[in-house]
Formats: structure tokens, sequence, C-alpha cells
């Protein structure tokens, strides 16, 4: 291969592939000797990279043949137009690619100098080392050298990094002389009213500060400015100005002195007066926070009255959402309480999805749970009852909805304790629905489930004389 070709693109040819590139061509590097054509492909004409074989013999680099073939199946090989399946008749060629990565090569800095000679499969290795190879200076200061003459280049390079002598602050070199003079903190410079030297750059304020400063030369305050005297002058010119204006800073002191005792008095009155005003506002204020916790505990019982009353049913009905999304950790969902009349017994319905597994179906279970109510001690025990329970398809017009209907018989219910419930409450149908059917589309279509219970109780027979 001619050298002009190795210059082209030498870090990419060899074996050597930079992360996110795809090798496109066989392998274009300089053999020593010439290859064999029978090492060459076919269609990028260079030494073969990843070697393919097809059904009729003839070899080509994996990529080559792959743009070949492109998206289509069946396709004319580019040396005799055969037809070859490209899924079934291309094979993978190890002993050719053994061959190809055995041949010797020279380095690609070759005519540059590099007298490297070796075989194929280590050109890679090399050429990362080559002290031939053409490099770019890290710093950015657009030179250009061999690798072997990297490490001098970067000692003379005006854009390698030093250190301040004075900051330590790293910095690239062709900026230190200003960093110095104009920026440096640590540099030592002359303060510009003393004209003192050696004072750090860092310093100057604080050494020209008005409080805490020791420049001489600083223009300050007088001593005693806070009780009214104006003057302003230099630091190692206060002392005798002290002295100068004794008697007129004893006078300034002698006027403040006075009116601090007038307001004094003034302030003292003024106290008593808050004082008796905080007693009075102090006693309202614990009658009014009284009278506002009783008002809030009023307010409080009156609501909890209203909720139980908007949120409960007295009429032996209860429409159920069954919202599937609010399933307990048991697979249950329990409906609010209703009673079946005013007064009447208090009730809730609870599903158990899951809870029945027959041979090849998983049912719900429903029941009706008799709970303590507000108005038991006026009604006779055992419960008896039946309650109709309707499962709403959802979906279609009213007259065309096949809902599902089946009851309950609710007999012989004993009194709920006082506290919690037991299984004597509960009534009801372990193969309720198949669970599969009702979260179906039919019947759960937007995620909930519209159950409607009707419980037929004659409450007048069941409720006592209290009179």
């Amino acid at each position: 291969m001619a050298s002009e070709t190795q210059g082209r693109d030498r870090n990419s040819q060899g074996g050597q592939q930079r992360e996110g590139e795809e090798h496109f061509q066989g392998y274009d590097v300089t053999f020593v000797p010439d290859i064999d054509k029978k090492y060459s492909c076919p269609v990028c004409l260079v030494a073969l990279r990843d070697p393919v074989q097809t059904k009729c013999g003839h070899r080509f680099c994996k990529t080559c043949l792959s743009r070949v073939c492109g998206t289509k199946r069946y396709v004319r090989c580019p040396v005799d137009n055969t037809w070859f399946d490209c899924n079934l008749d291309v094979f993978d060629d190890i002993a050719m690619m053994r061959e190809v990565l055995s041949l010797s090569v020279l380095c690609h800095y070759h005519s540059d100098g590099c007298s490297w000679k070796g075989e194929l499969r280590e050109l890679q290795e090399h050429v990362p080392v080559c002290p031939y190879e053409t490099l770019s200076c890290p710093n950015i200061c657009g030179e250009t050298f061999l690798r072997k003459e990297r490490e001098e280049h970067l000692s003379e390079c005006p854009r390698r990094l030093v250190n301040c002598k004075y900051c330590s602050e790293n910095l690239i070199c062709s900026d230190l002389t200003r960093h110095e003079l104009l920026l440096c903190p640590k540099f030592p410079v002359s303060c510009a009213q003393c004209g003192q030297h050696g004072v750090l750059r860092e310093n100057i304020p604080r050494h020209v500060d008005v409080i805490d400063g020791d420049c001489p030369h600083t223009m300050v305050p007088c001593t005693f400015q806070h009780i009214g005297c104006q003057m302003q002058i230099k630091r190692c010119e206060l002392s005798v100005h002290c002295q100068d204006a004794a008697s007129h800073h004893i006078s300034l002191l002698s006027s403040i002195v006075i009116k601090q005792q007038m307001q004094i008095e003034t302030t003292q009155s003024e106290v008593l007066d808050y004082r008796e005003k905080y007693q009075t506002l102090s006693t309202e204020l614990k009658i009014l926070k009284q009278k506002l916790k009783e008002r809030d505990l009023l307010v409080s019982c009156q609501a909890e009255k209203i909720s139980v009353l908007e949120n409960t049913s007295f009429n032996g009905k209860l429409l159920w959402k069954m919202n599937l999304a609010e399933k307990d950790q048991f697979c249950r969902l329990t409906s609010p309480t209703f009673y079946t009349g005013c007064p009447g017994y208090r009730l809730c319905v609870q599903a158990e999805f899951n809870a029945y597994n027959g041979r090849d179906e998983t049912y719900t279970s429903l029941f009706v749970i008799l709970k303590k109510g507000v108005y038991d001690d006026k009604l006779k025990f055992p419960f008896n009852a039946v309650c109709k329970v309707t499962v709403y398809e959802q979906g279609n017009r009213a007259m065309h909805r096949k809902d599902f209907t089946t009851s309950i018989v609710c007999s012989e219910v004993p009194r709920p304790p006082s506290t919690g419930c037991n299984e004597n409450q509960k009534r009801g149908r372990l193969k309720f629905m198949m669970t599969e059917k009702l979260i179906g589309e039919q019947y759960a279509g937007d995620g909930s489930i519209y159950m409607q219970i009707d419980v037929s109780h004659t409450l007048p027979a069941n409720v006592i004389n209290v009179n």
C-alpha cells in the first residue's frame, strides 16, 4: 500500500478502533511483503477484516458484505453473481482471520522514521505508544508534536500550569505575570496613603480600615463622635485633637446626660400605664379563651352528629361504589354502615375477594354484618331479614343492562357485643360470584363496582314498646 494512504486516518486503522467508531472496510495498512490477493476483500480492496465466506467460496469483510446485503435476504455475490441467502449461506472464516492477523506489517508512521515491524494483531498495541505519532497539546495551546517530544513541549508550553509563589494558586504560565501584578492576594504591595512597603494585597483594606486599621494617614472620626463631635482627622493626630478639645467634649457629654434623664422619667410613666393595660387585657384574654374552648367543643360535637346524619342511610337501602384500588391487605372491601330504619338495625356489607377457591375457579364472598347501633336498646334480637343484593352492569343502557341479583338471608343474628365484632354477626354467601367475572369489564369497567343492597325488614314488629 502507498505511504500516502497510510497517513489518511492512522488512528482508525490496523485494528485500532476508537470508542463509538465502527469499521466500514478492511485493514488499510502497509504489509511486508505485499499481501497475496487471497487476503484482499473484493469490495474494499484491502486486507480482510473479520472475514466471512459465502457458499460460493468467496471471502469478504463482514461489514463490507453487510453493506452489500443491506436489508435484503437474497443477493448476488459481487464476484461471480451467484445468488445466496444472507442468513444461511454466510459463515465466519476464523482460519482466514488468524492468517490475516499473522501477516507482518509496518507502523503507520514508518515513513516518519518509526522502525517497528510486527504482526497485524500487535499493531493495535503499538500505535498508542509509537514515538512518531503526532499529538495535539493537552493544554490546547495549538501546537502539535511527536509523542517522543511530548515531555519537552509540556515543560515549555506557554499554557502549562504553574504555581504562584505567593498564593500557591494553579495558573496558566502566560497569565502568571498579570496575576501577580493585579490579582494575587498574597503579593506584597505599598500602601497608597502612608507608603508602607511589604503589605500583602489582601491586607490593604484592613490596614487602611477606619476602625481596626493601623495606617497612620487614614482619616478617622473623633473618639467622642458618639456624643456629637464631628471632627475627621488623621489617625496619627487623633491624640493631640482629644487633648485640645477636652472642654468641648465635656460640654457635649453634659447635654446628653440631661436629655437622657428626661427620657427616663417619661419612659417610667409610660411603663406604668402599659402595665395597667396589660393586666386588663390579660384578664379579658383568659375569659375569651375559655369561651372559645367551650364554643369549639360544641361545634365539634355538632359537626360529628351532622357527619353521621349526612353519610348514613336510615331507609334500609345502600348504593355502594366499590373502588377496587382501596382493597385492604386481606383483599377485602367494607361498605359504609346504614340503618334499616329510624330506629333500626345498623348494618354493613363486606366483600372478600378470592375468599373461596374451587377446583378451577376463585369466588368472591359477600357478607352482611350486624354492628352495634344507637337504637339497639329499642329493638328485639335476634335480627331477621332478607337482603336483596344487585350488582349493576356497566356500559349498556338501563333497558339493556344485565344486572346480577341475589338475596342473602340474615336469620337469628344475635345482639352485637358492646365492642368489636365476631363471626356470629355475619351472614352471607361464600360463592357470591366468580372473582374474574366480578372484577371484569362487565361489572367493573371503570375500576369500580356499583352494588345496591335493599333490606326487607318490617321494623315495627321488632321494636320494643318503651311506653
